[in-house]
């Protein structure tokens, strides 16, 4: 028997699937609750990236070029460029 999107068994798949799910709920508690703060918009990045994993998990892409080392470094990267170069170019507009 085939477990859960690939896992070993039904109960590791659900198992890892939930801890995700976990995470992703605490990140984004801790996304609403940090409003005013200046690290704010570095929690997006572990936001992207628990999504993105756990979007793998559950459409079973494990086996496919998406979940590749190089693949998944390389979107993190752009994301997390494109979310420094927004959060300084905005913060430049609101001093201006």
């Amino acid at each position: 028997m085939k477990g859960f999107s690939g896992f070993s068994s039904l109960r590791v798949g659900v198992w890892v699937v939930s801890l995700f799910i976990l995470m992703l709920f605490a990140f984004i508690g801790w996304f609403y609750e940090a409003k005013h703060k200046k690290y704010r918009f570095a929690l997006l990045a572990p936001i992207f990236m628990i999504t993105f994993q756990l979007a793998i998990y559950l459409f079973d892409a494990r086996a496919n070029t998406t979940n590749d080392f190089s693949s998944k470094t390389i979107v993190y990267f752009v994301f997390v460029i494109c979310l420094v170069l927004a959060y300084f170019l905005g913060t430049r507009k609101r001093e201006n």
